[in-house]
């Protein structure tokens, strides 16, 4: 299915209105990938934590880079590191408190400020941020609101999350889509043998659906068609929802 045939039937489809907007829109191209390390009041980090944290993160840039080629995508990946520490118990749902008094000490006011400043500075593409945190948790993305682009762009990532929970979280940035959630769509692409690191983070496999929402792809194949098909009924609202009731169980 080619672009425009994708625009012509899914023009309002919620997943599609990810694809670049927000603080992070392509993966394509000269990409620096920010890497706060952040005490706060429940935790801090140690040089040999940070170290192993920092060998995970570079395998999984490999990896990431390794799929790229694969797809014929011209990208380069850069890191940055970063410490911060915020006299707050940060957790996502706080999160618009902390990271944007984190990124102050740099002259922004907020995250999306923040990366307009770094992308000019040091004339990159794109500069996704992860804030890594030395105790466990769930690691999420907090993405764009698409109705509003009001909220900002960043990863919050535990200690312990595995390399592909990194990419996957990543990939959120970009406008990739969760496959595992909810239940009837995870339910429907482990039905169609779909492997996609949005589906399990240990399937480093960058499907069609994924590519064309993070820019590497303009069309997509037909498994793709049919996920977006079965998911056209979904809404902000609804997927908000049934996160939040999620999450509170975890």
């Amino acid at each position: 299915m080619t672009y425009q045939e994708i625009q012509r039937e899914f023009s309002d489809h919620l997943f599609l209105s990810y694809r670049e907007i927000g603080g992070s829109k392509k993966l394509v191209g000269d990409i620096i990938v920010i890497v706060f390390f952040v005490d706060d009041n429940q935790s801090s980090w140690t040089e040999e934590a940070k170290k192993q944290f920092i060998e995970k993160h570079n395998s999984a840039m490999q990896i990431l880079l390794r799929l790229a080629k694969k797809n014929g995508v011209n990208l380069k990946i850069r890191n940055a590191y970063g410490d911060i520490t915020i006299p707050l118990n940060c957790t996502k749902d706080n999160y618009l408190e902390w990271s944007d008094s984190a990124v102050k000490r740099y002259n922004a006011s907020n995250i999306n400020e923040y990366q307009k400043i770094y992308k000019d500075y040091y004339k990159c593409d794109e500069c996704p941020i992860l804030f890594v945190f030395n105790k466990s948790f769930r690691s999420c993305a907090i993405s764009v609101n698409p109705l509003t682009q009001k909220y900002a762009e960043l990863s919050i990532i535990s200690y312990d999350c595995r390399t592909g929970s990194i990419i996957h979280e990543l990939l959120h940035q970009f406008g990739a889509a969760d496959l595992y959630f909810p239940s009837e769509l995870k339910a429907l692409v482990q039905k169609m043998n779909y492997e996609s690191i949005m589906l399990t983070s240990s399937q480093h496999y960058i499907d069609s659906l994924t590519a064309y929402l993070i820019g590497w792809k303009n069309e997509v194949n037909d498994s793709a068609a049919t996920i977006l098909r079965k998911t056209s009924h979904y809404t902000f609202d609804l997927l908000s929802d049934l996160i939040e009731q999620e999450w509170k169980n975890t």
